[in-house]
């Protein structure tokens, strides 16, 4: 039977995972790419071109923020 000690371990590999994957700011890069190409093809239509662009683009903003204020103070990013 797994400890708490254990369980708190995976917990916090999960956790660290999942930041790590969600401040990952070539990902998002990547997801603008994709919509480029979607839009060029004709997939979606501008006005979910922009819709989509503006998220993304608010993401890779608000990642840079993160980053810098977690900078500011004293963090370390891994």
């Amino acid at each position: 039977m797994f400890g708490i000690n254990s369980i708190i371990k995976v917990i916090k590999i999960v956790y660290d995972q999942a930041k790590e994957e969600y401040l990952n700011e070539d990902k998002v890069r990547e997801q603008l790419l994709n919509l480029n190409l979607k839009y060029e093809r004709g997939d979606i239509n501008q006005e979910e071109y922009r819709a989509q662009e503006k998220k993304l683009m608010q993401r890779i903003k608000d990642i840079r923020e993160y980053k810098r204020g977690f900078r500011e103070e004293g963090g370390r990013e891994e």
